[in-house]
């Protein structure tokens, strides 16, 4: 991997803005993946109204790029097609780093398809519709308090597990605030720990091999984290299915919603949940 345990000491030490900072240290993180697209860091405070979203630090999306090209074209920083994000800037230089790490792992969790990067809607033809496999309609806010899982859009089996592999290489590069990159606790799961220690294996040694991220979604998730997220989400859905009616409300509108790719189901609670699969017959997805 690029740079020593004291990269992230060194960049801070530059003077450079928090953005070039975190494009920075993101590419240290994680230089295979994409090497050939630039990476677009905007904050919601220099983008006005229309981009601030007050109910979370920072969000993406595979065409937000696209979204912000004018912003970009006018301070003369369009590069062509990249991964873009916004961040709710922060006093402190570590925590913008670790949101835009957060949102980057988003763009890694993200199945693109043979023409995502050549679509351009200013080159469709008249009455032209864009291609329904390259736009993806749905934004992935870093928070969300909508009722449905607690870990909604941050699936602990695809995106805690890719979690894992950047806090490791984060550790490995003098980053200090490894909590930030997940809060694994905020979504009602069990701690950082916890899933590093699940996890540290496999991450450790794709560390040492320079294995790009975005490989990671075609392998086979390891043992002891398809374990422990049985039991966060069996200890989840019996507490739900313990309360009142209010949570049952909430579970009957997750369960309708199908947001969940793996959401593991309680044995007593089979018939009420049987619309879930379960962890352990998640099959790794094919790039």
């Amino acid at each position: 991997m690029h740079g020593d345990e004291s990269t992230y000491k060194r960049l801070t030490a530059m003077g450079l803005p928090d953005e070039e900072i975190a494009e920075r240290f993101i590419r240290a993180i994680d230089p295979r993946s994409f090497p050939l697209r630039p990476i677009y860091i905007a904050w919601m405070d220099e983008l006005g109204e229309r981009f601030t979203e007050t109910s979370c630090g920072g969000y993406t999306n595979s065409i937000l790029d696209l979204a912000l090209r004018p912003w970009l074209e006018k301070r003369q920083k369009w590069q062509g097609r990249g991964l873009a994000m916004v961040l709710k800037r922060n006093e402190s230089t570590g925590v913008n780093v670790a949101g835009a790490v957060h949102e980057y792992i988003h763009r890694v969790d993200c199945a693109y398809s043979a023409g995502h990067w050549d679509y351009d809607p200013a080159a469709l033809k008249p009455g032209e519709l864009p291609s329904p496999d390259i736009l993806e309609s749905n934004w992935r806010p870093s928070f969300t308090n909508t009722g449905r899982f607690p870990w909604y859009q941050h699936e602990p089996i695809q995106f805690g597990r890719l979690a894992v592999h950047a806090v490791t290489r984060a550790h490995s590069l003098g980053f200090p605030k490894l909590d930030y990159i997940w809060w694994a606790s905020y979504y009602g799961l069990s701690g950082l720990p916890e899933y590093i220690h699940a996890v540290y294996p496999e991450a450790d040694a794709w560390r040492e091999a320079e294995r790009p991220l975005i490989e990671l979604a075609a392998t086979p998730p390891p043992a002891g984290l398809v374990e422990l997220i049985d039991a966060d989400k069996r200890r989840w859905l019996d507490r739900m299915l313990g309360g009142g009616p209010e949570d049952r409300a909430k579970l009957h509108a997750a369960i309708a919603s199908e947001d969940s790719l793996a959401a593991c189901v309680a044995p007593e609670a089979a018939a009420t949940v049987h619309r879930w699969g379960c962890c352990k017959g998640a099959a790794p997805r094919k790039r």
